[in-house]
């Protein structure tokens, strides 16, 4: 799954000590990473091999994984979450390079034969020919946004952007017919998660995770389930008996209701009525959860609509009245404005913040290795050492 919307990340990693509010105050380099998912299991990874190693997590749910995870079917398993693994490309996916070392069972999913696979709505195939000339246009449709994409992406600055359904109108070529809709739905709505009339160009073409790790797709079969490759991960470093986790650093049914972020600290709030004290923390949780509100964050967050990778700026989607409010002001006093929003102490990571591959297992993974520049905590590690 592809998400547009994602937040301003910037990094830090610190030593971390936890202080409840009926002890003494935090020391000066206390940190709480908020959630267990890969990105949050991989932030904590990365802070104890640079040798960080008082940290706590705090997990909503009862167990590690987040969205990667599975369900039971009469028996069976079956992902609720990520599902499938890429190979084939110039480089490696960490999270192909896991399941292969734990011997996950995948299946390949051959693509291949769709063209004669497809049924009319009144019953019966599609003739192979007439699916195969749908294809041919699909092809061309993505081949001129990734080519677009690319000439917006070279402008100088890098702000302009459309949907992919708005290349598809300036190709002239929008898909309309019962057979075209649907090959379109595979090429995009399918991959994104979303209608291309809402999916972003820039952050869609070029598939830079396909043209990476490759477009063998295989799906994963196993009856431990996809998040067996979050949990290899976690027992590298946190102590655990018989594969179930016993690391005190690892607090389960922890929900987050509220950050408050302050000068000097960040209290957070558990449902449960917990009380932390930090100095930074780094939250890990879902767009869809940033967006509903569950969490409430003192002062509160403006409404994020994009992330610049690799820039110290935050890029905010405003309409109606206060579009026009801000349109007539000076632009030194729409500066002073942005820079009110506070978030010194507070730092995000997840697959919505690496805008490489974003929207993937691959994209939550680096986003908590710190380790290039377009890792979303990448200045953490580098102001620690």
């Amino acid at each position: 799954m592809k998400v547009s919307c994602s937040v301003v990340v910037f990094a830090l990693v610190f030593h971390f000590f936890l202080v409840t509010g009926s002890r003494s105050p935090p020391p000066s380099d206390s940190v709480i990473i908020i959630g267990a998912g890969m990105s949050g299991i991989m932030a904590a990874k990365t802070l104890e091999e640079a040798g960080y190693k008082d940290y706590i997590i705090l997990e909503a749910d009862s167990r590690i994984g987040g969205r990667v995870h599975k369900g039971q079917v009469d028996g069976n398993t079956v992902e609720m979450g990520a599902n499938w693994l890429f190979s084939g490309g110039p480089k490696s996916s960490p999270a192909h390079e896991i399941a292969k070392k734990i011997k996950l069972r995948t299946l390949y999913s051959d693509y291949g034969n769709l063209s004669s696979n497809i049924y009319k709505q009144g019953g019966g195939l599609y003739e192979k020919h007439v699916v195969e000339s749908a294809f041919k246009v699909a092809d061309a449709r993505q081949e001129f946004g990734t080519n677009l994409s690319k000439i917006l992406s070279s402008k100088k600055g890098g702000d302009d952007d459309i949907s992919i359904l708005g290349s598809q109108r300036l190709f002239k070529q929008v898909p309309k017919g019962p057979l075209d809709l649907a090959v379109d739905y595979f090429y995009n709505d399918f991959e994104e998660a979303e209608p291309t009339r809402i999916s972003s160009l820039k952050n869609t073409f070029p598939r830079q995770l396909m043209e990476d790790f490759g477009e063998d797709s295989y799906f994963v079969a196993d009856p431990r389930g996809f998040e067996t490759v979050v949990h290899y991960i976690a027992n590298q470093f946190l102590s655990h008996n018989n594969n179930k986790i016993t690391d005190p650093r690892l607090q389960l049914k922890k929900t987050v209701r509220k950050i408050n972020q302050s000068k000097n600290k960040v209290i957070i709030t558990t449902e449960d009525g917990s009380v932390y004290h930090a100095n930074y923390v780094i939250v890990t949780v879902s767009v869809g959860v940033l967006q509903s509100d569950l969490i409430g964050f003192v002062p509160r967050l403006p409404h994020l609509e994009n992330e610049l990778p690799g820039e110290n700026m935050i890029f905010v989607t405003v309409t109606d009245e206060e579009s026009r409010r801000i349109e007539q002001q000076s632009e030194k006093k729409t500066k002073a404005e942005i820079m009110q929003q506070p978030f010194g102490r507070i730092y995000f990571a997840g697959e919505h913040t690496n805008s490489t591959y974003l929207g993937y297992v691959d994209g939550a993974y680096f986003s908590g290795t710190f380790r290039s520049p377009s890792d979303s905590l990448y200045p953490l590690l580098g102001r620690a050492t």
